[in-house]
């Protein structure tokens, strides 16, 4: 067999990839700081603060806390710091497993803009320059052989001492750990399906084993340097994504009519609580729309998804929300029927057709009031000759 154009090939690939990367980098570099800062404050000071340091209102009832950019450490990263790809594929996709959302709704010129923005926080980046991701190749079978090294490695990594013998994050020194800034971390339980924050592919997991999880315990162990080291870290991926045997638990479709009026009130909340909708919009719900104390929550769904979405209504992380429900939180049943809604609610601008709607319900309302007026104007004035011409007779 001739290998010269199988090697030919390959090298087509490696320098397609290459050019690819590149436009990504370049695409970045062509960021506008201006747009990026005005789309940080109006999405990510929430949390992160205005000056990035991830002290925003919301953070105190967070956890994982927000990320504070100025210290340049990152969790999600391809390399010592996260590259323009690795900041753009977390705020394109979310952090699952905290309420970092999915900002996919913004165009990818946006997107970049908060990359570029994002990384004026910390000189890190400037200083580092161009950073080239650690190369993850293409995986190998799974095999029962595979796993079972994998198996062997966990307890030779000393993975067990964190994660537990079995994954379930309850390891001797499990208790005991802490982020760089002194907040309690707790292990990923490896029994949970698909809410790794790096992501839950084999690729996902032999990333995070070279590169690490920055600001954390989970240490880097390093660029493989042999094709030996590189099936450990397959074998160590393979066993723990098999310590997993649950499918993940989708959240039941319930009832989207249902969480239609618990979301403007006809249904009122079990516990006590406001309707959604007099802080909140949303598409599909009529002319008016709702309130404007709280953000439009159209893009809800595709912004959180069912996980996140889930766990806001439970923990109410925001002032507001836990003053509006103090008497009691929402129950799991009108939980899901809100995430239904949510999930239906694919509009994303006020139909047209609503802009008619305000028209008319604005001149009904102005020829209402133009009748009580000269109603009242023509009293005022009956009032006032009916004792004129008493006086005059």
């Amino acid at each position: 067999m001739d290998r010269k154009p199988a090697k030919g090939l390959l090298a087509c690939v490696a320098f397609a990839a290459i050019i690819f990367a590149s436009g990504r980098e370049t695409r970045a570099a062509e960021g506008d700081t201006v747009s990026g800062k005005a789309l940080f404050k109006r999405d990510c000071t929430i949390c992160h603060g205005e000056e990035g340091k991830g002290d925003g209102p919301a953070a105190r009832f967070l956890y994982p806390k927000p990320r504070d950019f100025t210290s340049g450490i990152y969790k999600i990263r391809s390399t010592y710091l996260p590259t323009d790809e690795d900041l753009y594929q977390t705020i394109s996709k979310g952090i699952p497993g905290t309420l970092m959302p999915a900002f996919a709704h913004l165009s990818p010129k946006e997107r970049w803009d908060l990359v570029v923005y994002v990384k004026s926080f910390s000189e890190k980046f400037s200083e580092a320059g161009f950073l080239e991701s650690i190369p993850v190749p293409d995986p190998p079978p799974q095999t029962p052989e595979l796993i079972a090294a994998g198996e062997q490695f966990y307890k030779d990594f000393e993975c067990l001492k964190c994660h537990g013998p079995r994954g379930k994050g309850d390891g001797p020194s499990a208790a005991t750990l802490k982020d760089v800034w002194g907040v309690p971390i707790i292990p990923y339980d490896f029994t949970i399906p698909g809410k790794m924050k790096r992501g839950s592919t084999a690729k996902d997991i032999y990333r995070t084993l070279a590169a690490g999880i920055g600001g954390t315990p989970m240490p880097s162990y390093g660029e493989p340097a042999t094709e030996e080291e590189e099936q450990n870290y397959w074998a160590l991926a393979y066993y723990v994504l098999s310590l997993a045997s649950e499918a993940p638990q989708e959240l039941a479709l319930a009832d989207p009519s249902l969480g239609k009026e618990l979301f403007i009130g006809t249904t009122r909340f079990q516990n006590g609580g406001a309707p959604c909708i007099a802080c909140h919009s949303v598409g599909g719900i009529g002319a008016l729309g709702g309130g404007v104390l709280g953000p439009e929550l159209t893009i809800a769904y595709s912004k959180f998804g069912e996980e996140r979405l889930a766990t806001i209504l439970t923990d109410l992380p925001f002032p507001v929300m836990n003053t509006v429900f103090s008497k009691g939180s929402l129950t799991p049943e009108e939980r899901a029927n809100l995430i239904s809604f949510f999930r239906s609610a694919a509009v994303t601008h006020r139909p047209t057709e609503a802009v008619g709607q305000l028209a008319l319900l604005a001149l009904g309302g102005a020829m209402v009031l133009f009748a009580m007026a000269h109603l009242l104007w023509r009293r005022r004035l009956r009032g006032v000759r009916r004792p004129l011409v008493r006086s005059l007779a």
